[in-house]
């Protein structure tokens, strides 16, 4: 058997990532009001989006995995992710949490973290969009350094010495 498979982190069926992801807690949906431990601020590049109402860290390196649909991303950082739902959870015990049997209330998931505090920031149709979208950044700034290329280019040619032209 190779080295790799022996080492694979990710369940079959789902590929390993090298970017980074977030686990969060997801409040959105509660109404009343929620504790936020000082706890939970030791965990990398911790943030609460106030917007969102919903708070989330990165998780470890290399603990990223994404299912063949290209969309759905998860962390395998077990340790890390549960003693983070487990100091939220014990802060706030009288909100109802999310599980499959039981929607509705704080969901815990995870994404990526692609300058973007949206779920499943990341997707290849969303970095394609992106991509068409700095294509006129792109062409102007070529454009501009094609524009110079040539003016300094010409400059030279007209001030060159005439017997090596």
């Amino acid at each position: 058997m190779s080295d790799n498979f022996l080492n694979r982190r990710c369940p079959v069926g789902s590929r390993s990532i090298d970017w980074s992801l977030r686990h969060c807690a997801d409040f959105s949906g509660v109404t009343g009001k929620i504790v936020l431990p000082e706890s939970l601020n030791q965990f990398k590049d911790f943030r609460y989006n106030e917007k969102k109402r919903r708070i989330s860290f990165i998780t470890a390196n290399n603990s990223g995995c994404q299912k063949p649909n290209l969309v759905d991303v998860f962390s395998v950082d077990k340790y890390q992710i549960d003693a983070w739902n487990s100091l939220f959870i014990k802060a706030n015990p009288y909100l109802k949490y999310e599980t499959a049997s039981s929607p509705g209330g704080v969901k815990f998931y995870d994404f990526a973290d692609r300058d973007s505090d949206d779920k499943n920031g990341f997707t290849f149709w969303s970095r394609t969009q992106e991509k068409i979208a700095d294509l006129p950044d792109v062409l102007s700034d070529a454009t501009k350094a094609a524009f110079w290329v040539l003016l300094i280019g010409g400059t030279i040619y007209l001030f060159k010495d005439p017997k090596n032209k």
